[in-house]
């Protein structure tokens, strides 16, 4: 009869606490254990709860109160962010410029092209204009969008292969192609790179 949403600090609280005082009853955990499961599997289930087999029925408060096709109550989901970012993928004399992603950022420890932050990815090109001034860039191709999820937010992210005459004077470090390809970076930044080079 718990009316809180599952995944909430209340709901682990509460089942824990409940889990705990069952294990204390029996002599046979493991048996308890597999039999709650069984139940969870076969009976209890949160689509349709077959009550009427169900051994545990007359103590079910769900059941008494006539609670089971609302319960458990789900665990909310977050509301989907969607972002666009525009990957650079900066290339000199045939290596390629690579950023280590931070703690503090998706793909901790991952390596990575530049990002930026965009509004559009439809006027990608007005809005990163000045950051492109300073690679002096003597080639720019777009390259094929891609979509990609991390935990709630929605990527959208344009790749932009650009050769530049100049090193970018920001922390990195440049490798060849065959470098690249062997260093741990994300399944997008993957993808990228199968993609086109």
């Amino acid at each position: 009869g718990f009316q809180k949403p599952l995944g909430s600090t209340e709901a682990k609280r509460f089942f824990w606490k409940k889990a705990t005082e069952l294990v204390q009853t029996t002599t046979d955990p493991a048996s308890l254990n597999q039999a709650l499961m069984e139940l969870g599997s076969l009976v209890c289930t949160k689509s349709s709860p077959r009550c009427s087999h169900c051994p545990l029925q007359s103590s079910c408060t769900a059941f008494q109160k006539n609670l089971t096709e609302t319960l458990p109550i789900p665990k909310k989901r977050p509301k989907k962010l969607h972002l666009q970012f525009i990957k650079l993928v900066i290339e000199k004399d045939g290596r390629f410029f690579t950023q280590q992603n931070s703690a503090e950022e998706w793909w901790s420890g991952l390596w990575d092209f530049p990002s930026i932050r965009i509004q559009k990815t439809t006027r990608w090109m007005d809005e990163i204009k000045e950051s492109l001034d300073q690679y002096s860039p003597h080639f720019l191709k777009e390259l094929t969008h891609q979509k990609h999820t991390v935990t709630h937010h929605q990527l959208e992210v344009v790749p932009v292969h650009i050769q530049v005459r100049k090193k970018p004077r920001i922390p990195g470090q440049w490798v060849t192609l065959r470098e690249l390809k062997k260093l741990p970076k994300s399944a997008l930044v993957t993808k990228i790179i199968a993609q086109h080079f």
